[in-house]
């Protein structure tokens, strides 16, 4: 036979209800270290402009690839001391690079200068494939 007991502002429980609240606190306990541990971001924002696209940003944690000129913006982690990355441009052939600050960083945001990636040669032709069609009975 179940056991009630009343508790003030919620009412009649069962006694397993106790369960439920060590279940719940055993979920608190996981979670907070998890949220715990998260790791502030640093938003870098350039604008690119190229002769050759696609152009495609790396930094230490991911990659963007900028289909036509225009702004790219890259979500890096705040780590501590000694902490220099680096964006690497890659367009066609071409390959820079540049060194950040992230402390320089406002507000979670880092705006940097604009970027021109030159092209000394003639520009690579785009691929072009031939599409075949579908089946007569398809």
């Amino acid at each position: 036979m179940p056991v009630f007991v009343e508790v003030p502002f919620v009412g009649k429980l069962r006694t397993n209800a106790p369960s439920l609240a060590l279940f719940v606190l055993g979920l608190l306990a996981v979670g907070y270290p998890i949220h715990a541990a998260r790791i502030p971001s640093l938003t870098v924002k350039q604008q690119i402009s190229s002769q050759v696209h696609p152009v495609s940003v790396y930094a230490v944690v991911r990659s963007v690839p900028l289909q036509n000129d225009g702004y790219v913006y890259i979500a890096l982690p705040v780590l501590p001391e000694e902490y220099e990355p680096q964006l690497i441009y890659v367009a066609g052939t071409i390959t820079n690079q540049e060194t950040i600050d992230p402390s320089a960083g406002k507000n979670g945001i880092l705006e940097l200068k604009p970027r021109q990636i030159q092209y000394s040669g003639s520009p690579t032709p785009a691929i072009k494939s031939d599409v075949v069609g579908k089946p007569a009975g398809y």
